[in-house]
C-alpha cells in the first residue's frame, strides 16, 4: 500500500509540475521539464541533405534564391548532381561579426576556406580553373544560420560558361574535366554576344552542339596539347563530317549557312588529366560579334539575327581545312576576348549570388568573375576567341 501511496503522490507531483510549467513557462518547474524536451538540431532547418552530408557525397538541387540552394537532395554520383562534398567546415571564426555570408563575401570563403580541403579532396588530380568544374561553398539557409548553425560544405561544383550551376553525372575522380555538352544541346548568349549556359533551342544561342569527337590519334600525343588555333584546324575535317552526319547530307548543311568547328580547346590541365574528347558545333560570326544570334534548331529551321539563312546560289561545299580559326590567344588582330572564367572559384558554389541582390533561376549557381567582357570585333570569317585558353596551350 506504501508503494502505491508514493506512485500515487509522485503521479500528482509530476502531474501540478507539468501543469505550472504550461501555465508558465519561466517558473521553478520549467527548467527540468525543457531539458527533457526534444531539442532542434539547427544544421536540419537546411535540410536533411545538407545536415548529413559528408566527404564524396553528391547532391542536387532545382532551385536557388540569392544562390542559396532551396531544397537541396542527396544523390548518388552516377546520378545527375550539381555539387560534390569535399568536407564540412566551421565559419564561426570567419564570420567574427556574425553576418550571414552572401554575394562576395561567400566567394571569398570559398577562395580562402575551402581551397585546402578541395586540394586534400582531389589528389594529385588538381582542378582545373579553365575547365567544367570550380571550387564551392555550401553554407547553412538563412534561417539555419539565424539558428546558429555555422557548418559550410565545401566541395565541386559543375558550371556553365557564365558561372551558373551545371548538372554531371560522373564523380570528379572519373569526370572529364574538359567542358563537354551533349550533341543538340544549345548554347545561350548575352547582351555581350558570348556563350553563356545550356538553353532551349527555341531561345536565342550561340551555338547548337553536334557531336562529341574522340581526339585520340588526331591530336599528336606530347604534354602539353595543341595552341588553341592549331586545335581548331586539326579538328576541322572530323567537325565537318560530324556536322554532315547531324544534318542527314551536305546539302541540308550548306542551306543552313553556318560553320562547324570545334567549341573550346582542350588546356594544359585539362589534357594532363586524359582529356581526349571535344564538342562541335554550328555557328556563325557576327559583326557586332563575336557570335551570330541563332534561334531554333539547325535542324528545324534555325533562323540568324530573326532572318531565314540566305543560301548561296552556288552548290560548292567549303571545304572543311577553309574553316574559320579562332583568334589569337593573346588578343591580337581579329581576337574576341576570352569570357572572364572564374579563377576556379564557384564561393555560392553552391550559391554565391555574386550580385548578391536578385534571386538565380532555376538551379542557378553563380560563379565569381563570370561576367563577360565587352567583345570585339574579330576579323571576317573568323571564330572568335571567347573558348581560348589564355596564354595558349604550351
Amino acid at each position: 500500500m506504501g508503494s502505491v501511496v508514493a506512485l500515487a503522490i509522485g503521479g500528482a507531483a509530476a502531474g501540478t509540475g507539468i501543469g505550472m510549467v504550461m501555465n508558465d513557462p519561466d517558473s521553478e518547474a520549467a527548467g527540468p521539464v525543457n531539458a527533457i524536451a526534444p531539442q532542434v538540431n539547427p544544421r536540419t532547418i537546411t535540410g536533411e541533405a545538407f545536415a548529413l552530408a559528408a566527404s564524396g557525397d553528391c547532391l542536387n538541387w532545382t532551385s536557388s534564391v540569392r544562390g542559396q540552394p532551396t531544397d537541396i537532395v542527396s544523390t548518388t554520383c552516377e546520378e545527375p548532381h550539381r555539387f560534390e562534398v569535399a568536407d564540412r567546415i566551421d565559419l564561426t571564426e570567419a564570420t567574427p561579426d556574425d553576418a550571414y555570408p552572401e554575394g562576395q563575401r561567400r566567394v571569398d570563403l570559398a577562395g580562402e576556406l575551402c581551397a585546402p580541403a578541395i586540394d586534400r579532396f582531389v589528389g594529385d588530380r588538381p582542378l582545373d580553373p579553365e575547365g567544367r568544374f570550380a571550387r564551392a561553398l555550401i553554407p547553412p539557409s538563412a534561417e539555419g544560420w539565424e539558428a546558429g548553425d555555422r557548418s559550410a560544405l565545401c566541395g565541386i561544383a559543375a558550371k556553365e560558361l557564365d558561372g551558373s550551376s551545371a548538372e554531371i553525372n560522373q564523380p570528379f575522380a572519373v569526370a572529364d574535366q574538359h567542358r563537354l555538352w551533349e550533341p543538340g544541346t544549345c548554347i545561350g548568349i548575352n547582351d555581350q554576344r558570348t556563350p553563356t549556359g545550356k538553353v532551349e533551342c527555341t531561345e536565342d544561342h550561340a551555338f547548337e552542339v553536334v557531336a562529341n569527337v574522340d581526339i585520340s590519334g588526331l591530336f599528336p600525343e606530347g604534354e602539353f596539347p595543341p595552341e588553341p588555333a592549331d586545335q581548331t584546324a586539326i579538328s576541322a575535317d572530323a567537325c565537318y563530317n560530324a556536322a554532315v552526319e547531324y544534318m542527314g547530307d551536305v546539302e541540308a548543311l550548306r542551306r543552313t549557312t553556318l560553320v562547324p568547328a570545334q567549341v573550346m580547346p582542350i588546356s594544359q590541365l585539362s589534357w594532363a588529366t586524359g582529356s581526349r574528347t571535344v564538342n562541335c558545333a554550328l555557328m556563325r560570326v557576327a559583326d557586332p560579334g563575336p557570335f551570330a544570334v541563332l534561334r531554333g534548331s539547325v535542324r528545324d529551321g534555325v533562323t540568324i539575327e530573326g532572318e531565314a539563312p540566305v543560301v548561296p546560289t552556288t552548290t560548292e561545299v567549303p571545304s572543311p581545312g577553309d574553316a574559320p580559326q579562332p583568334g589569337t590567344s593573346d588578343g591580337g588582330a581579329g581576337a574576341a576576348p576570352a569570357p572572364a572564367a572564374p579563377a576556379g572559384d564557384a564561393g555560392g558554389g553552391a550559391g554565391a549570388d555574386a550580385g548578391g541582390g536578385q534571386g538565380t533561376q532555376q538551379g542557378e549557381v553563380p560563379v565569381a568573375g563570370a561576367e563577360q567582357p565587352a567583345a570585339e570585333d574579330p576579323g571576317a570569317g573568323e571564330i572568335p576567341n571567347v573558348f581560348g585558353v589564355p596564354g595558349g596551350g604550351n
